[in-house]
């Protein structure tokens, strides 16, 4: 999707520069070495499989991002959000902001100036990235749109279509 987007809905999260697509991580537990107090985080990566996210519009450019998926050990339908620091904090919400080449940022205005981008390493990473900087780039697709990529799949061009399996992994 380019241009504006101000509709909620469920999109699939393309990263402009590599091609590779925001996926679910596992839960993890870090421990606060200044406190000692342990963390329960989700961590979002990028694959070659797209995972398909709701967006929700909390007013203005401000969205939340919903993996849709639970952990294994809690099924409460509002832990499921991409980038909460703990399983028990509320949903974060994520600026959008329309480049003019019809592609987005994201960043989270509460926590500085940094944007969503990818790293050599396919890992994900708030940086202070500039807009202009592909990594910091990101494109929204609908799954009609997937779809329709598949119609351009021949011998010398495969497409991937796991995103039309439920509940891949």
């Amino acid at each position: 999707l380019k241009g504006l987007l101000y509709v909620s809905g469920d999109y699939y999260i393309r990263n402009v520069a590599t091609g590779k697509y925001l996926a679910y991580g596992e839960a993890e537990f870090i421990m606060d070495p200044n406190t000692g107090e342990i963390y329960e985080t989700h961590i979002a990566t990028l694959g070659e499989h797209g995972l398909n996210f709701q967006l929700t519009n909390v007013g203005g450019d401000m969205y939340i991002i919903d993996s849709k998926i639970y952990s294994n050990h809690d099924a409460d339908s509002e832990k499921h959000y991409l980038s909460t620091n703990n399983l028990s904090a509320p949903a974060i919400n994520w600026q959008l902001t329309t480049l003019s080449n019809g592609y987005y940022t994201l960043s989270i205005p509460e926590y500085g100036s940094g944007l969503l981008s990818e790293t050599s390493d396919n890992n994900l990473i708030i940086s202070p990235s500039e807009a202009n900087d592909p990594y910091a780039q990101w494109q929204f697709l609908t799954h009609a749109q997937m779809v329709e990529s598949l119609a351009q799949a021949d011998r010398s061009n495969p497409v991937d279509a796991t995103f039309l399996i439920q509940g891949a992994d």
